[in-house]
């Protein structure tokens, strides 16, 4: 629909230029200038939209300074990076790094978590380069 209005613009502005009416070939640039913003605001829209509706897919719940993903159900699927998910919006699962111990690493960001067993909260070491 925009498009069509951009495609309409430049024939009335054609027929504004033979005519020689500067009045109306400036309200035309106005007005194209216009449309062009909306253009950019409707993409920056629909970006936010893929966003939240790809937060929506999970339901996050922040525990023990990780996210987990909590099931209709209430059964825990994967582990999930904190920064990850805080600042881009990625659900980026927690590679566990030897099956002795509770330490987990996220390797988009780089960062670690660490447990010394099940039950301790996990402490966050941030890559201050990464925000």
């Amino acid at each position: 629909m925009l498009k069509s209005a951009t495609e309409n613009m430049q024939v009335i502005m054609e027929i504004a230029e033979k005519t020689k009416n500067i009045e109306l070939k400036k309200e035309i640039l106005d007005l194209k200038q216009h449309v062009l913003d909306l253009q950019t605001e409707n993409i920056e829209l629909r970006k936010t939209l893929q966003e939240t509706q790809k937060k929506q897919e999970y339901n996050m719940v922040f525990e023990n300074n990780i996210y987990v993903n909590r099931n209709e159900d209430g059964t825990v699927e994967g582990k999930y990076c904190t920064p990850c998910w805080d600042s881009k919006n990625k659900a980026v699962r927690l590679n566990k790094l030897d099956s002795y111990s509770y330490e987990y690493r996220c390797l988009v960001c780089e960062n670690y978590f660490v447990t010394n067993n099940a039950y301790q909260e996990p402490s966050l070491s941030i890559d201050e380069n990464f925000i």
